[in-house]
């Protein structure tokens, strides 16, 4: 006789399975990120893997193994990685109507992912670890010496703290960044050059969408609505909380 499930059932079932899954990936996580693991903690990657397969059922990807790569990318790369104007390879191999099945997308995303990663990152994360470095000592530096840089000069700072980056991005892309770190200051209370500044570094690093990424949630919390922190203050306190970040992770 055949076993009928009643739908309450069948979502108690779909509820366990990704319960699993979420667990199964946790793990994967403790072993194979440490850094990630160490650093941002067990809650906040909980809501980085619900987060990832919500995004990822974007494209269909909704199976097993091709979530599993989706989310990957996504600690490699930033949570929203498929809207980064850094990385438009992600969003056009995703969108891609001629690449098969969503299964073979996530598969073609992850290899391009590791392709990319062992390009500009190093084969040992050596260019990415040496940028972060220079990064966690340029945000020890206060608002009013950060007011001094020269109108034009982050693109050279930031080519010179992580030169295989920029190469890769291209004029347009820095472009496109820079005017999307300005925008996210401004809304965010920080409209002085040095908010732009500090902004458009992090996006730079940690993703475009780091404003907003669960593995990032001091910058959420530091970026929060505060009517009486003036923006030098809002910016004080993002380099406060990015350098510690930052240590913490070369630590």
């Amino acid at each position: 006789m055949a076993i009928v499930l009643r739908k309450e059932q069948f979502q108690q079932f779909e509820l366990h399975a990704f319960d699993r899954f979420v667990g199964d990936f946790l793990d994967h996580v403790k072993v194979h990120f440490p850094n990630h693991w160490r650093v941002i903690g067990q809650d906040e990657l909980r809501q980085v893997v619900h987060l990832g397969v919500t995004r990822a059922e974007r494209y269909g990807i909704v199976d097993r193994r091709s979530t599993w790569m989706y989310l990957s990318v996504m600690l490699y790369l930033g949570s929203y990685f498929d809207d980064d104007v850094q990385i438009p390879w992600a969003a056009r191999i995703l969108n891609n109507p001629e690449g098969g099945s969503a299964a073979a997308r996530a598969e073609q995303l992850f290899d391009a992912a590791l392709w990319y990663m062992d390009r500009i990152y190093g084969s040992d994360n050596q260019h990415l670890e040496r940028a972060l470095g220079q990064a966690q000592r340029a945000l020890d530096l206060d608002v009013d010496r950060l007011a001094l840089l020269p109108a034009g000069s982050l693109p050279t700072l930031l080519s010179r703290a992580f030169p295989q980056k920029c190469q890769a991005m291209g004029d347009a892309a820095m472009s496109a960044l820079i005017q999307s770190g300005k925008d996210f200051a401004d809304q965010h209370g920080m409209n002085m050059p040095a908010g732009s500044a500090v902004c458009t570094a992090l996006m730079f690093l940690l993703g475009q969408g780091m404003g907003q990424d669960p593995q990032f949630p001091w910058a959420a919390s530091t970026l929060g609505p505060n009517p009486t922190m003036a923006a030098a203050q809002r910016v004080r306190a993002v380099l406060r909380e990015a350098s510690s970040h930052l240590q913490r992770w070369l630590g």
